[in-house]
């Protein structure tokens, strides 16, 4: 056993399934196990949860469900030390959808600790901290830029669009 957390992977029959539903973006399998209050930070003996499956196999509505309605770890590091988030910028094709999705979490969260005035701020910012070590400049500007103004990147020409304000403005024009 790889990990030391008490969802980690324990060879059942019902763990390998939920664990490919994720993989091949069978939303219907997912869906029912976070329905019955299942761990949503199950995860294999590599230390992958169903989130980091899901992103790596972009199935966008898999990981709405596992972070919108079973607040799964976006933060939770597999045996290569990468999490979901890193696991965005490290996939061949980057999907805005699902790097929104995560965005719109850690946003929630923080909006969240801060009302309850909870010193957790301060782990989670680490955590997010941490997790731009391994991004390269243009992905953490991309990551600052969509968490102060949640709207729609397109990474392929650097542009920035604004919810609500459909003009165009350069990253660097800050």
């Amino acid at each position: 056993l790889l990990c030391t957390t008490s969802y980690c992977f324990l060879g059942r029959g019902e763990d390998l399934f939920v664990l490919q539903a994720a993989h091949t973006g069978n939303v219907e399998v997912v869906e029912k196990y976070v329905e019955g209050w299942n761990d949503p930070d199950l995860c294999d003996s590599k230390n992958d949860t169903l989130l980091h499956k899901a992103i790596r196999s972009q199935h966008k509505e898999i990981v709405k469900i596992l972070v919108e309605v079973a607040d799964a770890d976006i933060f939770h590091k597999n045996v290569d030390e990468k999490t979901p988030l890193l696991l965005v910028f490290d996939s061949e094709k980057f999907n805005s959808d699902i790097f929104l999705i995560l965005i719109r979490k850690i946003n929630k969260d923080i909006v969240d600790i801060e009302k309850n005035n909870s010193s957790y701020l301060e782990n989670y910012i680490e955590a997010i901290i941490s997790n731009l070590i391994g991004m390269k400049d243009e992905d953490i500007l991309m990551l600052y830029s969509i968490t102060r103004y949640d709207g729609e990147y397109i990474k392929q020409n650097k542009e920035y669009i604004p919810q609500g304000d459909r003009k165009s403005t350069r990253l660097n024009s800050s």
